[in-house]
């Protein structure tokens, strides 16, 4: 009402072209936040699902060198990481065990007296004693791989969507700064409505 006609910076941008933008900024802030939600959920999966593939390695490598200790494919038993250790150095470990174990269960039964195969792994679940066979084991290694491959998915996605959000800020910026001259312009100096324009 003051200005009369409708006020547009020095680069054309309008009223409107400020509102379409701050509605794109929401819109990209919501999308930031959808996908830090989803990583923590991922997170929250990863986490769960590496104890019981720990416990069940673990116990495979005991359960192998106990009953075949008298093969050569123990020797290609490797050593077992803190089940917090990276994915990309700990998920290749359990991939090995699961190949020695598959080594163990193809030998002729003569080969290995101590153990019955194919070989199973004796773990505790709910108070009881149950036997994991490889399947379950690979079962657990691919739950687990999934997870962090949908980790690693969602961090590339996350950055997107945060370089696209901070973009749109830097185009707000850029209108807001063009906003005091604009103003100024249409009005003469000492102008109540200039007290309002924000300091710079």
């Amino acid at each position: 009402m003051e200005l009369g006609e409708p006020l547009k910076l020095s680069n054309g941008a309008s009223r409107s072209d400020l509102a379409d933008l701050l509605a794109r900024i929401e819109a990209a802030t919501n999308a930031v936040m959808l996908v830090h939600n989803d990583q923590q959920t991922l997170q929250n999966t990863r986490d769960r699902l590496r104890i019981p593939a720990h416990e069940l390695a673990k116990q495979a490598r005991i359960s192998l060198k106990g009953q075949a200790g008298n093969t050569d494919a123990i020797g290609a038993l490797p050593r077992l990481p803190s089940a917090t250790t990276n994915p990309a150095t700990y998920l290749p470990v359990l991939e090995d065990i699961a190949q020695v174990w598959e080594r163990i269960n193809r030998l002729p039964a003569a080969s290995v007296p101590a153990a019955t195969l194919p070989l199973t792994i004796p773990l505790t679940e709910n108070g009881e004693i149950v036997q994991k066979s490889l399947a379950d084991f690979r079962a657990a290694i691919a739950a687990l791989r999934a997870t962090v491959d949908a980790l690693a998915a969602n961090a590339q996605t996350d950055k997107q969507q945060r370089a696209i959000r901070d973009e749109l800020h830097q185009s707000a910026r850029a209108l807001l700064g063009l906003y005091p001259a604009a103003v100024k312009s249409r009005l003469p100096a000492g102008h109540a409505l200039l007290k309002n324009l924000p300091k710079r």
